[in-house]
């Protein structure tokens, strides 16, 4: 059992694509495949067979699944003259669709509001795991510094060299496993 989406940390495909080859040709019916959420659509043999409802590969998409582990099973197929799938053959891939949220930016706690320090240090806060450069993020005024993850979902950095005045700190780009931009 294959899919593009085996082997990656997440998928934020709506539909995700599977392969069931076999070691023969067998019949396989969309009853004969069993996932944890969502539903099949497009079983078919690839290529078109020969031989009416029976090919050694077959294809198909699984819509509509929720966010989370999806696990697709092969339960079932029987080749021409009768025998059975010997065990079933699953796959699982996590699929990974609604966009990360920024939760926090907050200002180091060493530093109060209106403080004239130079670093102002700078914490932000991700609802998961997230990828984030200095690219992603904006200073009204100065340098964005020393980017550092504090975990997979925390950042720190500074922002060095700013203008008297009020500052305003953005976060305009970061992207989850999946590819997922933030929200």
């Amino acid at each position: 059992l294959s899919s593009p989406a085996l082997g990656k940390p997440a998928v934020s495909d709506v539909s995700v694509a599977f392969t069931a080859t076999f070691t023969e040709a067998v019949a396989l019916s969309e009853d004969d495949v069993v996932v944890s959420s969502g539903s099949v659509r497009g079983l078919a043999a690839s290529p078109a067979s020969s031989q009416a409802g029976m090919s050694d590969v077959w294809v198909w998409a699984v819509d509509g699944a929720a966010d989370g582990k999806l696990s697709v099973t092969v339960v079932a197929a029987t080749d021409r003259v009768g025998n059975t799938l010997q065990q079933p053959v699953s796959a699982t891939v996590e699929l990974l669709r609604a966009p990360p949220r920024l939760l926090s930016l907050t200002f180091s706690d060493a530093q109060p509001a209106g403080t004239n320090a130079d670093p102002l240090v700078v914490v932000a806060t991700f609802s998961r795991a997230v990828h984030l450069t200095t690219d992603g993020v904006r200073a009204s005024s100065g340098a964005v510094v020393d980017l550092r993850a504090v975990d997979a979902s925390s950042y720190t950095f500074a922002v060095r060299g700013m203008a008297q005045g009020p500052l305003t700190v953005e976060v305009v780009a970061a992207v989850d496993v999946a590819g997922n931009a933030l929200d």
